[in-house]
């Protein structure tokens, strides 16, 4: 199983009984997949950067937990046909999840700083470097020499 982040933002005019109706029938449909939930935190009503929906504000929900692929599909097919929720985003934090590990985290107030990928750059002692591939983009070649030149 791989661990996954899911923040969502509900529409501003639902009430506080119908977010949570909202991140429940969410919770629902994860469970229904082989998973596991950490964490769930309503951020509250916040301010956007930008309209969506013509709306200024939103009401932000994480949710944290493990799960299958197709756990996450099924979640985003959810929001995606839901006019409740304005936005979604999900981003794998860990390719593979240590139960305990995360449970012993959390049980202690210590939410695991480390996401996808930074462990090896962790244990060498480097900061993360971010690196951009291009592969097999037409045109790439010309757009890296102009670059070098």
């Amino acid at each position: 199983m791989r661990r996954y982040e899911t923040v969502f933002i509900s529409h501003p005019d639902l009430s506080d009984e119908d977010v949570e109706k909202l991140t429940e029938r969410a919770l629902d449909v994860i469970r229904h997949y082989p998973s596991e939930i950490f964490q769930v935190q309503q951020w509250g009503r916040k301010k956007l950067a930008y309209e969506i929906a013509r709306q200024s504000r939103g009401s932000y929900t994480l949710l944290d937990y493990a799960a299958v692929p197709d756990a996450v599909r099924e979640l985003e097919r959810i929001f995606r046909l839901d006019d409740k929720v304005m936005k979604y985003l999900t981003v794998m934090t860990e390719e593979r999840v240590d139960f305990e590990a995360v449970r012993k985290a959390l049980a202690e107030g210590n939410v695991p700083a480390r996401r996808y990928g930074e462990e090896e750059t962790a244990e060498a002692g480097a900061e993360p470097v971010a690196e951009v591939q291009t592969a097999g983009v037409e045109g790439d070649e010309a757009s890296q020499e102009a670059k070098e030149a």
